[in-house]
Formats: structure tokens, sequence, C-alpha cells
């Protein structure tokens, strides 16, 4: 059974302005970041609220005409967290 939303993923074309957009509109602080397995930024985390939270990945293309592919630009995908899956 659905519970709740625990996360929305987007690609941003510029991490710092994407990150300071969020903070300074919904007041979204950035709360942590993940690094890959050559130590390079990989996602960076901001917390909506308790249990919540927007993850941003880095490494998106400008991209703009071909906006469908997930592996791009925009939406990633939502993460919901769920009772007992029986």
């Amino acid at each position: 059974m659905f519970k709740d939303i625990a996360h929305i993923a987007m690609n941003p074309l510029d991490m710092d302005k994407t990150v300071e957009f969020f903070d300074h509109v919904f007041g979204w602080k950035k709360v942590f970041e993940l690094y890959d397995d050559d130590g390079k930024p990989w996602i960076v985390y901001l917390k909506i609220c308790k249990g919540h939270f927007l993850e941003l990945f880095y490494g998106a293309g400008n991209d703009r005409d071909y906006a469908f592919d997930f592996s791009k630009t925009g939406y990633n995908h939502l993460c919901v967290t769920v009772g007992n899956l029986r």
C-alpha cells in the first residue's frame, strides 16, 4: 500500500543554480551529497521536510530537444514509501 512520497529526482543543467533556486524560493536546504566510486559528485539531496527530499543528479547535458530521455535533463524519477508489500 502506498504510504508517502520519499523523494523526487531531477537532472539539472547547473547544480549550483538549481540548489540556490530551491533554497531561495522554497527554503529547501542541501543536507548531504553522495559521491560515485571515483570520488566525483553524484547526487545532492535537498530536504523538503521530514522524510521528504529533492534528489538532484549531476551530469545532465544541454539537450533541450530530447528532454523526454530521462538520462538527460529534467525529471528523473519519483520514489514512494510503502507499508506492507503483501
